[in-house]
């Protein structure tokens, strides 16, 4: 304020409260990269707020700060990755067995939209490539579904099938994803190789086997595939949790 030259309680006005507020956003952090986290603006904010009702309390002042607290809420960039970011997933496997495993999961978890659970409970005979379907018997909520897949992901699969018992120990081994040990694949392990991927491929964010559940949700419904469909393709049992792929289209336009 006194570099406004405020210098006395009376002269504060909305305005200025205001322009505090978007000092905050567009702020630097002195201690890392980038703006300041959402946290220390509405602490900041939220001092002034208390300040004014103290004022207001002692009968000193009248400060009304009438600004929207920041919602604390995860961005849609750490939410959804790029069609461009995905492309860069495919693009660092290779044509070892581990990059032909590689890119059958993320058919399972981005072409598909599976959860971790599901992607590693998935057996051999879950996988039809005669129909283009996959069979998820282990959903949320202890319920079935099937999930089309395109003729990528399909040659993905096939591509998988084909080498897949070079890896095995066991022959009688059900589990669609394999690991070197030859064994199915957990949900940390898949975790793990994921990350390589995403270190790989350069992609500068957090991401996890749910970003990509979260991405082909609003690819598709960018792509213009109905919510309703979404939803089912998901495996969502109501509309509802299904609504926050429309907010993240809609931002991600």
């Amino acid at each position: 304020m006194e570099k406004q030259s405020v210098e006395t309680l009376d002269h504060i006005g909305q305005q200025h409260i205001e322009s505090y507020d978007l000092y905050l956003r567009q702020r630097p952090n002195l201690k890392s990269k980038g703006a300041l986290s959402i946290s220390s603006i509405t602490s900041n904010l939220n001092a002034v707020r208390r300040f004014g009702r103290y004022l207001q309390q002692t009968g000193k002042y009248t400060l009304e700060v009438n600004v929207p607290l920041p919602k604390a809420q995860r961005s849609v960039e750490r939410m959804v990755l790029s069609l461009l970011e995905i492309r860069s997933l495919y693009r660092v496997t290779d044509e070892s067995l581990l990059g032909i495993r590689d890119r059958a999961m993320l058919g399972i978890y981005y072409g598909c939209g599976l959860r971790r659970s599901e992607g590693v409970a998935l057996d051999r005979q879950d996988v039809d490539l005669h129909r283009n379907m996959l069979f998820v018997r282990r959903c949320k909520g202890y319920s079935e579904r099937y999930i089309p897949f395109n003729q990528a992901i399909k040659e993905d699969f096939a591509a998988w099938l084909t080498v897949r018992s070079q890896l095995l120990v066991n022959p009688t081994e059900k589990a669609f994803l394999i690991g070197v040990t030859g064994k199915a694949l957990k949900g940390p392990a898949v975790m793990e190789r994921l990350k390589g991927l995403v270190r790989l491929a350069g992609v500068d964010r957090t991401t996890g086997l749910h970003t990509l559940r979260h991405s082909i949700a609003t690819h598709l419904l960018k792509g213009g595939m109905s919510l309703e469909n979404v939803s089912r393709f998901l495996g969502h049992r109501s509309l509802e949790s299904t609504q926050i792929y429309t907010h993240l289209s809609a931002e991600t336009q």
